[in-house]
């Protein structure tokens, strides 16, 4: 039986990330027309009351869980050049897979979070190897500051109909997501975090909690001077999910970074302090959905959006029908997730950190 070493605070936020994504994947599906072009019925804004909940920063974690679990990676074993772009190509094939299985020929170049993961994969191969070096990491940090300050911006916007724009800059048209400007910012928290974690060493995992607060602190203030409207009678679908997610303020991406740096190292730190709730949170569905989060992300989405489009297709719904479905259907997301999760983890052991 193979084994392998996980730091659990990590695994945590990752099943967590799975459970916000499966809960708001479903209510996007089964409320909003296909083609994105609006809701599918008048009252459909009311099922979105769920993303004004504050717990967006769990699903938002992605790319810095992403960026430290490839630097937990890297430190347990020894991965060549070709492997880390051997990985990175599965992971953008899987993703223009994905597209093509789920939304069909259309959008099966569409750039999301896979192809995502699999560019930063590839650029953080260097930096990570070289970590120990004090070069790298100023190299590493400046880069992710200056994705930081792209956070809302389009500059030269002229080429801004370019594929590689796209990926790099973001899409105005809100098509494509997960642009590395600003999003490869949070991977390199996440690099930075795991080098934290890794280190063991409590002092400089407090002042990580520290800087991680002021920076959450930075953006809920923010939110007094300029509150958000999202998701309100009269949101806009393709803003919402597009442009003003993907692109978001530097306030905001710098409160979604803020949240990593204090509650991942927070519960790290308690857990250390606490082996009765450790037993308890390694053996939870959350750490089953961590093991198997990348089959989770590509098969929920295939047969989730399928079995909501044709139901949504073949059957006469209201609001209150639907809203009566939700349940079920999140239900269902659910236990296919913790299947494949268990699946995923078949014949492995794992020992959490």
């Amino acid at each position: 039986m193979n084994t392998s070493k996980r730091n659990l605070a990590i695994e945590l936020f990752k099943g967590l990330g799975v459970v916000y994504m499966l809960i708001g994947h479903q209510i996007v599906w089964l409320f909003t027309k296909f083609d994105g072009n609006g809701l599918l019925y008048p009252d459909s804004y009311k099922a979105f009351a769920f993303f004004r909940t504050g717990l967006h920063p769990l699903v938002l974690q992605f790319p810095a869980l992403a960026g430290a679990s490839l630097f937990f990676l890297m430190k347990s074993r020894e991965i060549s050049l070709n492997g880390a772009l051997k990985r990175a190509g599965i992971l953008i094939f899987m993703g223009f897979l994905l597209n093509l299985l789920a939304w069909g020929p259309y959008g099966m170049f569409a750039w999301d979070v896979l192809p995502f993961i699999g560019l930063c994969t590839v650029i953080s191969y260097p930096f990570i190897r070289n970590f120990d070096k004090t070069q790298y990491q100023i190299m590493l940090l400046f880069i992710g500051l200056f994705c930081l300050s792209l956070s809302n911006i389009f500059p030269w916007a002229t080429y801004g109909e370019l594929y590689l724009y796209k990926i790099f800059l973001g899409d105005s048209t809100g098509q494509n997501y997960w642009p590395f400007c600003p999003w490869y910012s949070l991977f390199v928290s996440g690099i930075f975090l795991a080098h934290v974690l890794n280190s063991k060493n409590e002092i400089l995992l407090k002042r990580t909690i520290l800087i991680g607060a002021a920076l959450l602190a930075s953006y809920i203030v923010s939110l007094f001077i300029h509150p958000s409207t999202y998701f309100t009678e009269t949101y806009n679908f393709n803003s919402a999910w597009g442009v003003a997610i993907f692109k978001p303020s530097l306030v905001f991406t710098v409160g979604i970074i803020g949240f990593g740096l204090t509650f991942v190292p927070l519960t790290s730190l308690l857990l250390t302090r606490s082996h009765f709730f450790k037993n308890i949170l390694q053996n939870s569905f959350l750490t089953v959905y961590a093991r198997g989060v990348l089959w989770i992300y590509f098969m929920t989405i295939i047969l989730g959006y399928q079995i909501t489009s044709y139901i949504n297709t073949n059957f006469n719904l209201n609001f209150q029908k639907a809203n009566t479905l939700l349940p079920f259907l999140i239900l269902f997301q659910f236990l296919l997730a913790y299947l494949i999760g268990k699946m995923a983890s078949f014949k492995r052991k794992i020992q959490y950190e």
